[in-house]
């Protein structure tokens, strides 16, 4: 189980590095950890962290290993990016499904210039 003591490890202009024990839990999974954000959970392999990013009117973060070599980025909020611009975009497919009983917007990428993928809930 990942045991951090520390709050913050290293500090940039744009996010931190979280490592306050209160946002890890235990998960059923060997070798992964429950990453807890108040407005949502994620299973993730013990090498990810959480990254506080500075927003203006939504949650927003960062779950990402320490090296920044992969990072997942969150925007949770009313004004959270609605991924709409990506119709017209020829690299993403968009699509619709249900998660937990909710409309959820998919933009998956579908070739290698693609760089992201998302939901919109």
């Amino acid at each position: 189980m990942f045991a951090p003591t520390s709050i913050v490890e290293e500090e940039d202009q744009y996010w931190l590095l979280v490592l306050d024990k209160k946002y890890y839990k235990s998960s059923e999974k060997d070798g992964w950890h429950k990453i807890d954000l108040d407005a949502f959970q994620i299973d993730m392999p013990q090498e990810y962290y959480y990254y506080r990013v500075k927003g203006i009117d939504s949650f927003v973060g960062e779950i990402a290993t320490k090296n920044r070599e992969n990072v997942y980025s969150f925007d949770y909020g009313w004004y959270s990016n609605e991924l709409d611009t990506y119709y017209s975009d020829g690299n993403y497919d968009v699509s619709g499904d249900t998660l937990q009983g909710k409309y959820a917007r998919l933009v998956l990428p579908n070739n290698e210039k693609a760089l992201y993928s998302g939901i919109h809930i």
